[in-house]
């Protein structure tokens, strides 16, 4: 009893600790943050850290087309095509890699594929306050000038502070809009040695790895990985769906590029106008009477045939929860809080 006691503790607590077993690495199921992220939305230290490299697993769904915007900028900080040493970035112009690191981050999901036009949904990433540890130097003379100074003044990094905030909205597929935000604050104890690795589009990309060396940089990220993770819940509260293909008198066809069919089944139908878009009830419903993988013929039951037009929606059943990825933290300062964990018999 004592010992399942003191598990339950050492478990209870792990998602703000630095767990050391032979070395300084700790990985956390991101389930455990998951329980407080729709409630919670400013993480600091520790619990911000654990976003900065989200370990995702390999999926066989097909992932979700999507628009990225470019970043909206309301920090009063520019982004600026900039190529500096690291400790550059503590206090001046905000690189335009950024934009690379955040589409990247959708890509690390597996479960996103930015694309340039036409995809399902459309996504905007909007930066509403930047805090540099040092005060931001809009000279880059002056910058120049004090650089000797720059080593010197690192030994005590203050800490970074990020507003993000994501709007959702629809591309091929409907959906009502969405935004979200998310306040992160990290310190030089919370850099993490190991942030999240670039995918095969960034994977040469020198100055993404020198930002995310620094703790603006991994801020931005880690509010990044929170935001997709609460992009992806909303998207799983959305159904399915199915468009009308044709119809011929009593017949219609269906399709859909991301479900299957069920013979037998009824599905709603969701009537599409021109002006207001997909209508927020059901015209009726079809029943499925065969199947052909992602296509069906289906009988109305409850409308008529022929109130049904081509590019008219069906619902189908709600996707299934995704897998939650997990978290790794390795300290990159010693400053960090370190815990080691023991059971006693």
């Amino acid at each position: 009893m004592k010992t399942q006691t003191r598990l339950n503790r050492f478990y209870s607590s792990a998602r703000n600790i630095c767990v050391v077993i032979s070395s300084c690495g700790a990985i956390f199921a991101t389930n455990l943050l998951a329980q407080e992220s729709s409630s919670q939305r400013y993480f600091e230290y520790q619990d911000a850290a654990q976003y900065s490299h989200l370990l995702w697993q390999s999926t066989l769904k097909d992932p979700i087309s999507i628009e990225l915007k470019a970043i909206k900028n309301f920090s009063g900080i520019p982004i600026d095509e900039r190529d500096e040493d690291e400790t550059y970035f503590y206090h001046g112009k905000l690189p335009t890699v950024m934009n690379a690191i955040y589409a990247d981050a959708f890509r690390a999901s597996r479960l996103f594929n930015p694309v340039s036009s036409n995809g399902d949904y459309r996504v905007e990433l909007i930066l509403d306050s930047y805090k540099l540890p040092f005060d931001y130097a809009p000279d880059d003379t002056w910058w120049q000038a004090l650089h000797d100074d720059a080593d010197r003044w690192l030994q005590t990094v203050p800490h970074t502070y990020v507003k993000l905030s994501v709007k959702l909205t629809s591309g091929r597929k409907k959906l009502k809009s969405w935004m979200d935000s998310v306040e992160m604050t990290l310190s030089n104890c919370d850099l993490n040695a190991s942030p999240q690795p670039a995918t095969y589009a960034n994977n040469n990309n020198e100055l993404a790895r020198k930002y995310l060396a620094t703790t603006p940089g991994q801020t931005f990220l880690a509010a990044t990985n929170f935001l997709i993770l609460q992009m992806l819940e909303r998207l799983n509260e959305e159904p399915l769906t199915g468009k009308v293909e044709k119809i011929y008198g009593q017949e219609v066809y269906i399709t859909s590029d991301s479900a299957s069919f069920v013979e037998g089944k009824l599905v709603d139908v969701y009537l599409e106008h021109e002006i207001s878009g997909t209508a927020p009830f059901p015209a009726g419903q079809l029943k499925i009477i065969k199947t052909m993988q992602n296509r069906a013929i289906a009988y109305p039951v409850s409308l008529r045939a022929d109130h049904i037009k081509p590019d008219d929606w069906v619902a189908l059943s709600p996707p299934v929860p995704m897998s939650q990825p997990k978290s790794k933290f390795i300290a990159a300062n010693q400053c960090a809080p370190v815990h080691t964990a023991s059971v006693e018999s």
